[in-house]
């Protein structure tokens, strides 16, 4: 169930209904991607908290995240969207998707 504004999904796995706030852990992971690819000398002079750098909104996702992968080269997350059957492709660069692998049964562990 996807309840509008709250950013909020309801799943149902093994019998047990669980919370996830999907969009709030992507973007934190895409921020924590994009603050991975800085250069040397900004990692080594800033010791501080990591901080919200943006927010990448992921579209219809139903169910949960189950995993992250990313691609630093080419600047590429890859999502595990369990309830979609698909794993979707973030651009971290143009900070936004460009595509989904659909047609996947629960996939997991993408990496």
């Amino acid at each position: 169930m996807r309840r509008i504004g709250t950013e909020k999904f309801l799943s149902r796995r093994d019998g047990v209904a669980m919370l996830y706030p999907l969009r709030t852990i992507v973007t934190v992971l895409a921020g924590i991607m994009v603050l991975a690819d800085t250069a040397p000398s900004a990692r080594s002079a800033d010791t501080g908290p990591l901080q919200l750098e943006t927010k990448i909104p992921l579209g219809d996702v139903r169910g949960r995240i189950d995993r992250t992968a990313v691609d630093l080269k080419r600047q590429r997350l890859f999502v595990a969207e369990l309830g979609n059957d698909s794993v979707g492709i973030v651009d971290l660069a143009n900070r936004k998707v460009i595509g989904r692998i659909p047609g996947l049964k629960e996939p997991q562990g993408v990496g």
